[in-house]
């Protein structure tokens, strides 16, 4: 697993807004220093492009390089640590460089980091 790449993954029944059931999310943790950890920090994505109404969202477009088939929204907001059993293999792509600089700008807005 590496920073950008896009998994399915089988995210637990939630309760409220969380993001549950099976959908694409992106890794944003780098691999080297968690590797040995059995968690990994992703970002879920979705394909209701009116969830772009929140802040720390954004939208990407399918691409064969990212394995998205349809306009989707990084939920940036919701991003979270999963189990890495719950990651579905292989991945299914990788994300953009403009998209997940963009990406890494809205995680430091969110948590308050230079």
């Amino acid at each position: 697993m590496n920073r950008g790449d896009l998994y399915w993954v089988e995210f637990p029944p939630a309760s409220g807004r969380e993001q549950a059931g099976r959908r694409p999310a992106l890794v944003v943790e780098s691999g080297a220093p968690s590797s040995r950890l059995p968690t990994v920090v992703v970002v879920p994505i979705t394909s209701r492009l009116e969830a772009l109404r929140f802040a720390n969202t954004l939208e990407v477009a399918p691409s064969r390089e990212n394995g998205l088939q349809t306009p989707s929204v990084l939920l940036v907001f919701q991003v979270r640590a999963i189990d890495k059993r719950r990651m579905v293999p292989p991945p299914m792509g990788t994300l953009e460089p403009v998209y997940l600089e963009k990406t890494e700008r809205l995680l430091r807005q969110l948590l308050a980091l230079p």
